[in-house]
């Protein structure tokens, strides 16, 4: 798993997740935990230190 500095906010279910499942390639799909939607993409999870990350 990866601790993010920043959590990430489900767009479907609100969830907030503050760690992801690490991914090898750069267009891994990274999916809610909770309700299984497309929240971003592992690229966005990499580079990203916003507070809230983009809708997929």
């Amino acid at each position: 798993m990866q601790k993010l500095g920043q959590e990430i906010i489900c767009h479907e279910c609100k969830t907030s997740h503050m760690t992801v499942p690490i991914e090898e390639e750069d267009e891994a799909p990274v999916h809610c935990s909770e309700c299984g939607a497309l929240m971003c993409f592992w690229r966005d999870v990499v580079a990203d230190e916003t507070p809230a990350m983009k809708k997929a």
